[in-house]
């Protein structure tokens, strides 16, 4: 018998390794015997002779020898599995069922130390319940992120002995979606499995990113051919703002020649006025 792949606890998520410990003892058939203790020999048909003496059956010698044989093999079972259950303890737990003379009563000292006995479950699992009425998915949330969130609510509720039904978990599925998925199969979901309403609403949640997202690039794309706009007619501006400035540039440059020409006129009219006054003078 194999212990390798013992799952070990050492005193931290006891529900997730009693699952993993549970079905480990299940591949060794050795569930039974920790679940409901050494049982007693099944009865046997066979196991009565035909023959009465005084109104009364005797069996033959051969059911003393089955009984015996049932006994040692249920013991032997038993001390397997207490094996294996101190093998998947870490030395800081292991002296928590260092007294328990048989696989159910270790198991039963594991339960009643990580979770607490049957009142304490049932004071837990009214708090966890009222948890699992209030919880709604919210719209920064995936489903990946709100269906894995339940589900460990639901795995910590039932470790405490809750019972429920798939169908029960699909409508409070459903119940605790946002708006956005009012029309994902709301007339057949509650026919669905979990797994198969989880993909459904993991599609319905894909194709609304991709909505999302080509409106992101629509958007986009609108603005950068308003802001090209913007800056096409900026331009336009600018090069009319350069035309006239070259304008007044030229005008005013033209405007100088012709100051200069006006002042070389009036320097030579006063020149020939001098002159003139000059040959008035000298004729008189």
């Amino acid at each position: 018998m194999t212990t390798a792949f013992v799952p070990l606890f050492d005193g931290s998520h006891y529900e997730c390794w009693s699952l993993k410990m549970k079905t480990f003892l299940k591949t060794m058939d050795l569930w039974d015997v920790v679940e409901t203790g050494t049982q007693q020999e099944p009865l046997r048909e066979s196991s009565w002779s035909s023959n009465e003496f005084n109104g009364e059956y005797y069996t033959s010698s051969a059911d003393g020898y089955y009984s015996a044989y049932w006994k040692q093999y249920m013991e032997a079972k038993d001390v397997n599995a207490l094996y294996l259950i101190q093998t998947a303890l870490s030395h800081e737990i292991l002296p928590w069922i260092a007294f328990a003379t048989s696989s159910k009563e270790a198991w039963e000292i594991l339960l009643v130390k990580s979770l607490g006995g049957p009142i304490f479950q049932a004071r837990k699992l009214s708090d966890l319940k009222k948890e699992y009425m209030d919880i709604k998915m919210m719209d920064s949330e995936t489903i990946h992120e709100f269906t894995g969130k339940l589900m460990e609510l639901v795995f910590r509720m039932k470790s405490c002995g809750w019972k429920v039904e798939d169908k029960e978990l699909v409508k409070k599925i459903i119940s605790s979606l946002p708006s956005k998925f009012d029309k994902v199969l709301v007339d057949i979901a509650e026919t669905l499995s979990i797994s198969v309403l989880i993909d459904c609403l993991l599609v319905h949640e894909y194709n609304i990113m991709r909505q999302v997202q080509e409106y992101s690039l629509e958007e986009s794309v609108a603005e950068s051919v308003d802001v090209e706009e913007s800056f096409q007619e900026e331009a336009e501006i600018l090069y009319s703002l350069n035309e006239i400035t070259q304008c007044q540039v030229i005008s005013m440059e033209r405007q100088g020649e012709v100051s200069s020409v006006v002042q070389q006129n009036q320097k030579m009219l006063m020149q020939l006025q001098k002159q003139m006054v000059a040959l008035m003078q000298h004729t008189l």
